[in-house]
């Protein structure tokens, strides 16, 4: 019964997806007609920086292993990455049901004493992602400040919405790596204690695991840096090429609130991996100063690029027979 609700919940969010980007489609003459238009350089270009993307991140998790002493090569970091962006399209649960499935497979590839160091690496390289993504948020609405008070009133409570999602997400992001300080806190003290009552309990251990982190905050500081600038500042970049590709004339501070902004949006799990819900913002901050069917082209190219890199992980599942169930 649980399983059939979120195979329908499942559904239910993809019909969703599909039903904003329809939506957005109408606001377009002819789609496929504008996508054949862009220039293709500008568009081979955005191909190329999202996999740099996709690489750094995959190595950014390499590097957070390699701080709890395993040693996995870069192609199975990268595989294993791949392999979850493949499975947080296809199954219930979106980038969650991904990160399970990726250490799933991590587990069969690592030693049995290794398992919650290596589950803990996958919590902790998606900290250090959301901080990274937080710190950028909260830049690019100062960047952009006065395009913002220059938009409508919808748009300016989406920015709010979204710099207090930062801002708590930022607090939230960096309090997992001092722990210790919000234990002095009785009420948080006695709930650590309660979780950690056996000494060998999970939450215990993924406790200890974390705490490796903290004691080599250099290399967090590198991942959170190295994520800030190619994988999320990157995506800005990304943006700011397809929007020169079409003809817009769009700053590129413009460009990165826009993607920012929907990267955000897409960590409520209304669609899958943020489909749709991404699209829709990012049409909504670039349209500011232009016309809606004008820019619904760019997230949709955006989109079309993002599914192509996510699928592609397939091909690491299915020529890999030690990582199939």
């Amino acid at each position: 019964m649980k399983n059939h609700k979120s195979i329908l919940f499942f559904i239910l969010r993809l019909v969703i997806a599909l039903g904003i980007l329809y939506y957005l489609a109408q606001y377009s003459e002819n789609v496929f007609k504008n996508f054949l238009e862009i220039n293709i350089y500008y568009l081979l270009t955005s191909v190329l920086l999202y996999g740099i993307t996709l690489i750094t991140t995959s190595y950014r998790w390499m590097l957070l292993l390699k701080t709890q002493d395993i040693n996995l090569s870069f192609f199975d970091s990268f595989s294993l990455t791949m392999q979850g962006y493949f499975f947080s399209l296809v199954i219930p649960g979106g980038s969650i049901g991904g990160d399970i499935v990726r250490t799933t497979f991590l587990i069969k590839k690592i030693p049995s004493d290794k398992k919650v160091q290596g589950i803990s690496s996958i919590l902790i390289d998606r900290i250090v992602g959301m901080i990274a993504l937080f710190s950028l948020s909260i830049i690019s609405i100062i960047l952009s400040l006065s395009l913002i008070l220059n938009s409508t009133k919808n748009i300016k409570i989406l920015v709010c919405f979204i710099a207090i999602i930062s801002l708590i997400g930022l607090i939230c992001g960096l309090s997992a790596f001092f722990i210790d300080y919000f234990r002095k806190i009785n009420f948080i003290n006695y709930i650590i204690l309660k979780l950690t009552k056996k000494e060998d309990s999970f939450i215990s251990k993924i406790l200890d695991s974390v705490n490796i982190y903290k004691n080599n905050f250099k290399s967090i500081i590198f991942t959170i840096i190295l994520s800030f600038i190619f994988c999320h500042l990157n995506t800005g970049l990304i943006l700011y090429l397809l929007t020169q590709g079409v003809g817009l004339n769009i700053s590129f501070p413009q460009a990165l609130l826009a993607i920012i902004m929907g990267n955000i949006i897409a960590l409520i799990p209304i669609t899958p991996t943020g489909i749709g819900t991404r699209d829709w913002t990012i049409t909504a901050i670039l349209a500011i100063g232009l016309s809606l069917k004008a820019v619904t082209i760019i997230p949709m190219i955006f989109t079309a690029i993002m599914l192509a890199f996510f699928l592609s992980g397939s091909i690491f599942f299915l020529t890999q027979k030690t990582n199939k169930f």
